[in-house]
């Protein structure tokens, strides 16, 4: 599924980070290697799309009955053609002194290689110049050196080619460049900064500074050539170089190439300090194959975009609960035709941070996403108690926005109901093989849940009955009630174990009873551990309205006042009433208390026989001291 990632050189990296800022605005990357190479780099995570290759993305939900929930986050890979083009301005200063005629071997001179790998096959003038995806151009400046007699002010450096978005006329020019004179680095800055001020404003401004040894010439304040063109006397022409580096600003890119085996990196690494440019690369090559390869990977480098290393990331809503503590999830893939691609070798991670109600999903790092290939994952989700709380009290308080609806699910785009999330994000890093940058993106949708409180929420309804001769139907009984829901958790509002449940209820009066009032109770709050308090009366009833399907109920009478009764539960002695709340449900309560004569046999558990004992007692006792009289008579 992935692509295999080539192993280039440190140059070759150095480099490419040029090229990174082709294609990305705003892109930061790096150049690291050898130790003849140094970069200024920089971080951090963009946020802005404009230019920027952002993966299609979408999130939607679908309703499985039953309260139940599939919510589905996806991302599409990124083709080449769906990048917008990126306006990018190179600037090439070259370095034409005498010594960039001396030999590279069988090429030809240091210039000749030069030339050919910009502007031979898969070169750097048509990576810029001929790429579909880049609106580029590209300007030439040369610079050499020399001080003499008739040496006119300002004249060591030229420029050789303005601005062109034509491969064709930059080769040709940049073939007509011949090697002479000393080296006046300072001439070749200066040239370029004027070329500068007619780059686009709106462009990536990248400029490469081209030079195979240290400077020996620079300009005195009226623009003549000053030093002695064969070494840098008194570090004067590198100080001038320096000075003219520090005037160019708002550059994306500045970077130095030494060409040659004794060319100054020392310089240069300096050089690029000076300028102010995002990014910056200091690099040294000092052989035709090497500088070929490096323009070789360049151009490979930056027609191979992908999208890689992504998460996912969603809130969920405080209306909504994961379907268990360890939930569930799949992960998809499809093709452009709706052909499924194989993720069996793909390690997804999933993962579910309940403190802060977040569900991340991760894929393998450095997995890139192919092209046209769409990726889903998907899990399932329920209305929390908050939810048939708060639809119970003031009914819907979102509206799902549009495309937040699965394929053939009509529960969410333009419906009233609960948001499912608070927000959803894509990361992702977008760039070449060897570079590449972190970028965020919103998922747009908000798709919503509702209660299905006409068909699945239920009530409970608790009656009281007394009966019997000594039945006191003008005492008030009290009822503890536990709620608990699917997962025998109590039931405590928000799912915080902290907040009151609240559900609406209404008093009635049993059939054929009268006398008696119906209760004014309007609600029943159940507390932190899902227990809640009511009281009845002889005849009375009180439903609690909207409970949630499929939740545990159990009422019981408290014991206290109900000394003497015979408790029943839906017409059977138990301790209490319970079930499961799968529709309506009804926990009829009935206390019998008859009248029991004074018979002096007694169970024991009361104190009602002692005096009629103690009184048969008493008897038998003077019966048989009467009877011994007799006897002894």
């Amino acid at each position: 599924m992935g692509k295999k990632k080539r192993k280039v050189s440190a140059f070759t990296k150095g480099l490419a980070v040029l090229m990174i800022l082709l294609l990305l605005p705003g892109l930061s990357a790096s150049a690291s290697g050898a130790s003849d190479t140094t970069a200024d780099n920089t971080a951090g995570e963009s946020t802005d799309s404009q230019n920027t290759a952002v993966p299609k993305h979408h999130k939607y939900i679908r309703y499985n009955d039953d309260d139940s929930y599939t919510l589905t986050l996806d991302v599409t890979g990124v083709s080449e053609s769906e990048t917008s083009k990126s306006k990018l301005d190179v600037l090439l200063i070259v370095d034409q002194s005498k010594s960039m005629g001396t030999s590279m071997g069988s090429r030809g001179s240091r210039l000749d290689v030069l030339k050919e790998i910009i502007t031979g096959k898969n070169s750097l003038s048509g990576a810029i110049l001929e790429n579909e995806n880049i609106d580029g151009r590209m300007a030439i400046v040369s610079y050499s050196g020399s001080a003499g007699r008739g040496d006119t002010s300002w004249n060591d450096a030229s420029t050789v080619l303005n601005w062109t978005d034509q491969k064709s006329d930059l080769d040709a020019k940049l073939k007509r460049i011949y090697a002479e004179g000393g080296t006046n680095c300072q001439a070749g800055l200066y040239e370029g900064q004027k070329v500068l001020k007619s780059a686009r404003s709106d462009a990536q401004k990248v400029v490469i500074f081209l030079s195979d040894g240290e400077p020996t010439y620079y300009y005195d304040k009226n623009g003549k050539t000053q030093g002695s063109g064969n070494f840098d006397e008194g570090g004067k022409s590198a100080s001038a170089a320096y000075s003219q580096a520090k005037k160019m600003t708002d550059l994306s890119g500045f970077y130095t190439v030494g060409i040659s085996k004794k060319s100054d990196t020392e310089f240069l690494k300096k050089l690029v300090k000076q300028v102010n440019a995002r990014e910056k690369g200091t690099y040294h090559a000092d052989t035709a194959a090497k500088l070929t390869k490096i323009f070789e990977d360049i151009t490979a480098d930056i027609t191979e975009y992908t999208c890689r290393n992504v998460t996912i990331t969603d809130t969920l809503s405080e209306y909504v609960e994961l379907d268990d503590e360890d939930p569930a999830y799949s992960v998809t893939a499809v093709d452009s035709q709706g052909r499924d691609v194989d993720l069996s070798e793909v390690d997804v991670e999933f993962s579910y941070d309940s403190s802060a109600r977040t569900v991340t999903v991760q894929f393998p790092k450095d997995f890139v996403l192919d092209a046209d290939v769409t990726y889903s994952i998907h899990f399932n989700i329920h209305p929390s108690q908050k939810a048939f709380d708060e639809f119970a009290d003031k009914g819907y308080s979102a509206t799902g926005s549009a495309n937040s609806d699965a394929s053939g699910n009509s529960t969410s785009s333009g419906k009233k109901g609960f948001f499912s999330n608070t927000s959803a994000e894509l990361t992702y890093t977008y760039g070449t093989s060897e570079n590449a940058r972190s970028y965020t993106a919103e998922y747009e949708e908000k798709p919503v849940i509702q209660v299905s409180v006409q068909d699945k929420n239920a009530s409970l309804t608790i009656s009281k009955e007394v009966r019997g001769e000594m039945g006191d139907k003008k005492k008030t009984f009290s009822f503890t009630i536990r709620l608990k829901d699917k997962n025998k958790n109590p039931v405590s509002g928000e799912g915080t174990g902290i907040q009151a449940a609240v559900y609406a209820c209404e008093g009635g009066i049993l059939p054929g009873v009268t006398g008696v009032e119906a209760p004014e109770q309007s609600s029943v709050e159940f507390e932190k551990d899902g227990t809640a308090v009511v009281s009845l009366k002889h005849g009375q009833t009180l439903t609690i309205k909207n409970l949630p399907d499929g939740y545990f109920f159990e009422v019981t009478e408290n014991a206290e006042g109900n000394t003497g009764y015979t408790v029943t539960y839906n017409g059977e002695q138990s301790d209490c009433a319970s079930g499961i709340l799968d529709g309506d449900q009804t926990a009829a309560v009935v206390n019998q208390k008859e009248y029991v004569p004074d018979t002096g046999i007694v169970d024991g558990t009361a104190g009602d026989g002692i005096l009629p004992a103690a009184g048969i007692l008493a008897a038998g006792a003077v019966c048989g001291l009467m009877l011994r009289r007799r006897m002894k008579h």
